[in-house]
């Protein structure tokens, strides 16, 4: 049998020559079944594409990347399909929960849902790394200069963007990521596949358009958007687009690094910023482009995901009367807080993890059988939690860079 596995992480494609033998297409002429797995991150979880799925606090979509791959006419209608990314996921998740032997539930807590094995997979993707750099820190701080239930980021962006460089240069950041792949690479040639086992894995976006100047006057602050709360905020400058680009640019330097140090295992990096030659997938797609009235949810050519301002029940900015949010600010201000928040949480997913788990599952509202609506709660999160992540536009591309080089030889293609 055949295996097929997807991970999920970061951009620019290092071309390598592998020492395995590369496995067949998916579309090759063979009687066998591939049986497949999605890890990673909440970019391979696909936060907001479209309908969520499965997992709970994990956040799986249904046209997420892996998801698409799933779908693609590259398989026959019958492969086996493991999805066990997860929102919020660092390389120590993706090692201690996504590398199962069985399927399980509700691990390390009940706000979790399925959690697939990781099964015999011939061929895998990872997206991972952005976690480990408190990046969701930067969102909050100085993008939506609020979190996810309401109340304050928990760094301000100044002292957000210092912490989350230090974790994008520290030696630590790429010996995480290259431990991670280790662990994948030495599961996956335990299963039939073996030494002809391969991981791809892909990269994160640069979100902003820098040069141009329209944004310089803008902000993305969740309280000053739709209407203007007539308070200062933090304006996306063309200075603070170029850094938060150039954290992505030392976020994927990282990976590309890792996947260096395994490229004789058959490893390889996939670059989901570039076209097959090279050139910029995201021109014109990215925030801030030229004539675009920022924040802009309704841009046709936008393949990122803005924070819902405009929807039909928040306009007025009274978003904290859904039941949801209840839920959230319930568990929010239930949380122990002893001393400096950044030392008892030091990545925004650990705060994230604390709250979720703090979530009392008898608030949440009942379907007519008298059960919890888990799936409308976790579906009303994953609406709030896709800020920055793929659009449906933007997870095809990469299911297609993916999908593309399966098969294929370094080099060969954008491969």
């Amino acid at each position: 049998m055949l295996h097929l596995l997807f991970l999920g992480t970061l951009p620019w494609i290092t071309y390598v020559t592998a020492v395995n033998t590369p496995p067949p297409p998916l579309n090759s002429s063979t009687n066998t079944k591939y049986e497949w797995t999605a890890l990673g991150d909440s970019l391979a979880s696909g936060d907001g594409s479209t309908k969520y799925e499965s997992g709970m606090r994990c956040l799986r979509y249904n046209q997420a990347y892996p998801a698409l791959i799933n779908k693609d006419s590259y398989f026959s209608k019958d492969q086996v399909f493991h999805n066990a990314a997860c929102n919020g996921a660092q390389t120590s998740d993706v090692i201690q929960w996504q590398l199962l032997d069985q399927d399980t539930s509700a691990k390390p807590n009940d706000k979790y849902g399925s959690r697939p094995k990781f099964g015999n997979p011939t061929i895998a993707t990872l997206t991972v790394g952005a976690e480990n750099t408190d990046f969701a820190g930067i969102f909050f701080s100085c993008i939506l200069e609020q979190h996810i239930w309401g109340g304050p980021p928990k760094s301000t962006c100044a002292d957000q963007k210092l912490r989350t460089w230090g974790f994008l240069n520290a030696p630590k950041l790429v010996d995480d990521i290259d431990h991670a792949i280790q662990q994948v690479v030495a599961k996956g040639r335990k299963g039939p596949i073996g030494n002809s086992f391969q991981l791809f894995v892909t990269g994160y976006p640069t979100y902003f358009n820098q040069d141009d100047p329209g944004c310089n006057t803008v902000t993305f602050a969740r309280s000053a958007n739709p209407k203007p709360d007539g308070k200062q905020h933090t304006m996306l400058t063309t200075d603070l687009r170029k850094e938060l680009n150039d954290m992505t640019v030392v976020l994927n330097n990282a990976v590309r690094q890792a996947v260096t140090r395994n490229a004789n295992d058959g490893v390889r990096f996939i670059d989901i910023e570039r076209n097959i030659d090279g050139s910029d997938a995201l021109a014109g797609h990215r925030f801030c482009e030229p004539g675009i009235q920022e924040p802009d949810e309704q841009n046709q050519n936008l393949w990122l995901w803005h924070y819902p301002y405009a929807e039909a029940n928040d306009k007025t900015g009274a978003h904290n009367s859904d039941w949801q949010m209840s839920v959230l600010q319930d568990a929010w201000n239930s949380l122990s807080i002893d001393g400096d928040m950044n030392t008892q949480y030091p990545n925004d997913a650990d705060l994230r993890n604390a709250v979720y788990g703090n979530i009392d599952r008898s608030k949440l509202k009942k379907d007519s059988k008298g059960d919890p609506k888990e799936s409308a709660f976790w579906a009303w999160v994953g609406v709030r939690a896709r800020l920055f992540h793929p659009q449906l536009a933007y997870q095809d591309f990469i299911h297609k860079r993916i999908t593309g080089c399966i098969g294929k030889n370094p080099g060969v293609d954008g491969c």
